[in-house]
């Protein structure tokens, strides 16, 4: 296998452990959660808004659910799981 395919297994990997999110959007959750984990929650919400915003493809993400993640990587709790 390529690096590519390499990739893409871990990628799916992944997100077949959140199968509710794509591998990008868990990704993107994972790295601003370690950036800015624990920071203000509006700080928070801007570098998710920012980083889905690059993420290639037409996402659709709701503002609520956005909001929500950042307050829970801003509590230092894992965005991925619901309370």
């Amino acid at each position: 296998m390529d690096n590519a395919a390499l990739r893409d297994v871990a990628m799916r990997t992944a997100a077949g452990k959140r199968p509710q999110f794509d591998a990008r959007t868990t990704q993107v959750l994972q790295r601003v959660s370690a950036s800015h984990g624990g920071g203000p929650v509006d700080e928070v919400d801007q570098a998710l808004r920012a980083a889905l915003l690059q993420l290639p493809g037409i996402q659709q993400f709701d503002g609520a659910q956005i909001r929500r993640w950042a307050t829970r990587i801003s509590e230092r709790q894992d965005p991925l799981t619901e309370p």
